[in-house]
């Protein structure tokens, strides 16, 4: 082989390789993509990405209303019990806490 056949041949593997690696880039990059598109339309899809169920919401729903329950016997109690009749029939101060 003379000296410029080799340099020929060295291109042509060259240009080869060139063009196999911008094939993996490409498909690489349609990957990760496709893969970011895929996760971002299930979240916005799912909503947040906080831990937000309805068990949770229930339980703190039914914790809120058992609180306020226990809370307005009590103001009705200790109203009654300090004399303070208030400017209504009827009316008490109800608070809520939430823990």
């Amino acid at each position: 082989m003379t000296p410029t056949q080799k340099n020929e041949r060295a291109r042509q593997v060259l240009a080869t390789r060139r063009l196999r690696i911008r094939r993996i880039r490409r498909r690489i990059a349609a990957g990760g993509a496709a893969a970011f598109i895929a996760v971002f339309t299930v979240i916005a899809a799912d909503g947040s990405m906080g831990s937000s169920s309805t068990t949770a919401t229930a339980s703190q729903t039914a914790q809120a209303t058992s609180t306020t329950s226990s809370d307005t016997t009590s103001s009705s109690s200790a109203s009654s019990s300090n004399g303070n009749t208030g400017s209504g029939a009827g009316s008490t101060s109800v608070t809520t806490s939430q823990s």
